[in-house]
């Protein structure tokens, strides 16, 4: 398996997210639609290590378009060692379980290994357009990707920490990145230096 793969996951039906339920899917980021898992599989109660990972995580929420955002939640799942969270889109100005709409998660290695994490596709959820999202473990002030057609675009970036480590959440404009997968993505710290790209393929839960 390349360092270059992605590994994407949807919330789906086993492993526990936060909130929702998801299929771990091995060897690839995990993507689900909160919405569905909820209804295939009850709803576990907090353990105490992931009450114990939610308390250490950021409440930061990212303003995306069309009524969305971008925000951390926890991971707490025992076939995901070193995997304390995931980045959740949902909408805005909504509480509770209604807020979420797709989460996006590491499933292999450390979930801050320096690169790319999560890349999750532009999708609609519940007639909801969520944009492609992800993060990146490091010190990123720059990240860039090639829309289709070839345009090279520049995404929204937002910094956060999680136990110390440095990510940014990012999300792409579909009003100059279109709708279709962003590929070729890459990273530059404020020196305009290239970063690890870590596993940068676009998944699609």
């Amino acid at each position: 398996m390349s360092e270059a793969q992605s590994y994407r996951r949807r919330v789906g039906r086993w492993a526990t997210i936060a909130v929702v339920t998801g299929a771990v899917v091995a060897g690839g980021t995990f993507a689900a639609n909160a919405a569905v898992s909820q209804q295939g599989a009850p709803t576990p109660s907090p353990s105490q290590s992931q009450s114990s990972a939610a308390s250490t995580l950021p409440s930061i929420t990212v303003p995306m378009t069309d009524g969305t955002e971008l925000y951390v939640v926890p991971v707490d799942n025992a076939d995901l060692p070193g995997i304390r969270f995931g980045v959740m889109a949902g909408r805005a100005g909504v509480t509770g379980s209604d807020r979420d709409l797709i989460v996006a998660n590491e499933v292999d290695g450390s979930d801050v290994a320096p690169g790319f994490h999560a890349v999750q596709a532009a999708t609609t959820v519940d007639g909801v357009p969520v944009p492609q999202f992800g993060y990146y473990a490091g010190p990123a002030t720059k990240i860039t990707g090639i829309a289709e057609g070839g345009a090279t675009v520049e995404a929204v970036l937002a910094e956060t920490q999680v136990g110390g480590d440095r990510i940014v959440l990012f999300w792409f404009d579909p009003a100059t990145a279109g709708t279709g997968d962003v590929n070729d993505l890459a990273a530059f710290d404020a020196a305009g230096t290239a970063l690890p790209v870590g596993k940068n393929t676009v998944g699609h839960g």
